[in-house]
This record gives structure tokens, C-alpha cells and sequence, in this order.
């Protein structure tokens, strides 16, 4: 009980936090800022709102139009109170001028104070981006903070590499490294609206490493609750199930190879599973709390209207089921044959990786297929959301596959590689 008091506690700690950060983000304000943030919304605008990296491969297009709306509303200087900037989620949008069309006008940058139409309120969004993007605004323009996230990515992926080794879960790197390649780094790494999960659920995986085996019983869905939560503040609703499956298969993979039955990792994922969906629901509805307190009980009933459509099956009065929803994410990837040779390799790695002499199955592998359910469920139950936004909601997809084959590497058992972990330990 005390230990479950103190994770609560330091739960609403770091939630009191992640908004004072968000109401210190609303003090800064330099020209630089207001200068970068306008040139990124041009140089996006060239772009184009969902450009393709490569050419007929849904999973290479951006989301500039979301880039455009967060660069806008980290730049956003209204008439607001500093509490309301800071958890409105307030940016500008001018009408087009003669000769500019929707995309173009949109892409402008406008002073609010200066602005006859005022700030335009986003606010169901926690906005967690404020403060780091406010700061690397004043320094650095647009394309050079895209370098810096890719490269932070980059050598994040690395470090979760080179952790995996050193833990003895090599066998779990084929699947790794394919799920990584399917989720185009590429794109993730250089569109602002996608990294925050990247570097989640990439940084969350090297922490449940650097952990080892030996962490304590709570505190590994403490760690879980803490990345639902940093999900919630700083992801605007791309594929947030990342943050939950790609570290939840390492931590499994850790017990796995530590001897625990399939109940005690039933039981660990469960767990997990739990923290992450409290930090997440839970500081979602600190937001709409918030909001009601800041802006009235009309911004918070708005939310529960967006909630409807997003579990529903039906966008823009066409009807679907929840499956075919999923049909049209998974063609992302099972349409191209490339993926598909790519995916077998990967499956074929996996499996030669595992594979143990003398041959035997084990059943506890089995609970390294939760993640990827999890993965399924999130998908399922969001059918409209991954509907309208299918070329970058598949990437839950990947959590799925990274799953899938970890699970086939340790069918025959993950090799304990006993005096080389424990060195690790």
C-alpha cells in the first residue's frame, strides 16, 4: 500500500510538472522564435501538406499540415492569460488573401495580438511540445531542428541496439530492426508531429534494459504508467500504443529469459498494460479538467463529442467496420512486395535466431504476443481515427510485428547466455 501511494503520488508529481512546463513555454517569446516558427511554415508549405519521401509508399507521407498547426501554435503570442496560452492550444488562421489558396493561407504565421481573427483554440490536446519547441525556436530554425530529432532518433535506436545485445536478447533484434525500417525513420524522424512516440517508445525499450531483470516487482508499471502519461502530454494522437508495446516485449523478453512462468508474465503484462492506460486516460482527463476550469464546461463537452466520432465507424457519411478499418492500415504494408520479401526475411532472422538444439517449444513465449494484441485492440477500438488517418496510424502495426517475431525468436526458449548477462545485471 505504501509503495502504491508513493507511485500515485509521484504520478500527479510529474503531471505537475509536464504543466509547469507548459505554463512556463507561455512566458518565452523572442523574435527568433516568431522569425524560425514562420520560415518552418514556409518551407512546409513548399512542401505540401502530406508529401511522399518515396514515391507511392503510404508510409513515406508526411503530415505537414500537423507540422504546420504545431509550429503555429508553439509561436502562438495572443492576448490570452499565460494559464490560457498555456493549456489552449491557441494558434492563428488567416482567411487566404487574393491569389493564395487554402494551403497557402494556412501556412502563414500571424502575430495574435496583431491578428484580426484572434487565436483559434485547439485545447483537447495537452500540447507537451511547447517548452522544448519554444526553446530550440529561438536558437535554431526549422530544418536544423528537424536534424537534431532525427539524430537524437538515431542514436536512441542505436543505444536500444547496443542494450539489447548486452542483455542477451540479440534474437530479439531481426524483429526490432524490421518493425524500426517499417515505421520509415526516415519520416518519423523528420516530421515534428511523429517523433515524440518515436522517441518514446525508443528511449522507454532502453530504460526497461538499462533496468535489467532485477527491478522490482511495481516499478516496472510505474515506468509504464510514467510513459502512458508523457504520451498523453506530448503526442497529438499518431500511433501512442508504440510507447506501450515495443518496451512491454523487452521487459517480457527479460523475464522470459530470467525463467518466469507464462502466468507470472501474464501477469507482469497485465500490470503494464494497466500502468500505461492509467498515465495515459489519467492525464488526458487532467487536461479536460483543466480546460473546463480555464475555459468553461463547453470546451470540455466538445471532447466527449470527438471521443464519439473517434470510436465510431463512419467518416464523412461513409460507413465502415472496425476490421476493414484495419484492412486499410495493414495495406499500408502488405500491399507492397517489397515490405512483404522484407517481412519474410525478417520472420526467417527471427526464427534462425531461435532456434535451439535440442528442439523444443516453449509455451512461455506465448505472453510476448500481448504487446502485439494490445496493438490490435488500440487499432480496433479507434476505427474512425485510423480510418481518416490510416498512412500513419499503421505504424500500431508495427508494435504488432515486432511482437509477432519476437515471440517466434524465443519459441524454443531464449538462451539464458548466463555468464554474459549476468555481467550486465
Amino acid at each position: 500500500m505504501k509503495q502504491l501511494c508513493r507511485s500515485v503520488f509521484s504520478l500527479l508529481l510529474l503531471a505537475a510538472v509536464c504543466a509547469a512546463c507548459n505554463l512556463l513555454a507561455a512566458m518565452i517569446d523572442t523574435p527568433a522564435l516568431r522569425e524560425n516558427a514562420a520560415d518552418g511554415c514556409q518551407l512546409l508549405c513548399r512542401e505540401g501538406a502530406t508529401p511522399e519521401l518515396a514515391g507511392g509508399f503510404r508510409s513515406s507521407q508526411a503530415d505537414n499540415f500537423t507540422a504546420v498547426l504545431i509550429l503555429k501554435t508553439a509561436a502562438y503570442t495572443g492576448g490570452e492569460t499565460p494559464l490560457q496560452r498555456a493549456f489552449g492550444g491557441f494558434r492563428t488562421d488567416l482567411a487566404a488573401a487574393p491569389g493564395e489558396d487554402a494551403w497557402e493561407a494556412f501556412c502563414t504565421y500571424a502575430d495574435g495580438r496583431e491578428s484580426p481573427t484572434g487565436g483559434l483554440s485547439y485545447s483537447r490536446y495537452w500540447h507537451g511540445y511547447l517548452l522544448p519547441l519554444r526553446l530550440l525556436l529561438c536558437f535554431f530554425n526549422y530544418s536544423n531542428i528537424r536534424m537534431l530529432l532525427y539524430g537524437a532518433q538515431t542514436a536512441l535506436f542505436v543505444l536500444l541496439l547496443l542494450l539489447a545485445v548486452r542483455r542477451g536478447l540479440s534474437a530479439l533484434c531481426p524483429g526490432l530492426l524490421i518493425a524500426y525500417f517499417f515505421t520509415m525513420p526516415a519520416v518519423t524522424g523528420l516530421c515534428i508531429q511523429f517523433i515524440p512516440v518515436s522517441l518514446l517508445s525508443l528511449g522507454g525499450s532502453a530504460a526497461v534494459l538499462a533496468a535489467g531483470r532485477d527491478t522490482k516487482a511495481p516499478a516496472r508499471p510505474f515506468l509504464f504508467a510514467v510513459l502512458g502519461l508523457l504520451t498523453s502530454w506530448l503526442d497529438l494522437l499518431t500511433a501512442p500504443v508504440l510507447t506501450l508495446c515495443i518496451p512491454l516485449v523487452f521487459a517480457l523478453a527479460l523475464e522470459l529469459q530470467r525463467g518466469r512462468t507464462l502466468p507470472s508474465l501474464i501477469r507482469l503484462a497485465a500490470g503494464c498494460c494497466a500502468g500505461w492506460v492509467l498515465g495515459y486516460a489519467g492525464m488526458w482527463a487532467l487536461k479536460w479538467a483543466l480546460n473546463a476550469f480555464l475555459f468553461g464546461t463547453g470546451y470540455a463537452a466538445g471532447v466527449f463529442s470527438q471521443i464519439a466520432l473517434r470510436l465510431s465507424g463512419e467518416s464523412g457519411g461513409v460507413a465502415f467496420s472496425r476490421l476493414q478499418a484495419l484492412r486499410r492500415n495493414a495495406s499500408v504494408l502488405f500491399s507492397k512486395a517489397a515490405y512483404l520479401l522484407l517481412l519474410a526475411a525478417a520472420a526467417v532472422c527471427s526464427l534462425a535466431c531461435g532456434l535451439r538444439r535440442p528442439l523444443r517449444l516453449d509455451a512461455r513465449a506465448l505472453a510476448l504476443l500481448i504487446p502485439g494484441a494490445a496493438a490490435l485492440f488500440w487499432m480496433l477500438a479507434t476505427p474512425n481515427h485510423i480510418w481518416d488517418h490510416y498512412y500513419y496510424t499503421y505504424r500500431s502495426l508495427c508494435g504488432f510485428l515486432f511482437s509477432a517475431l519476437s515471440c517466434l525468436a524465443c519459441l524454443t526458449g531464449l538462451r539464458p547466455d548466463a555468464d554474459r548477462a549476468q555481467r550486465f545485471v
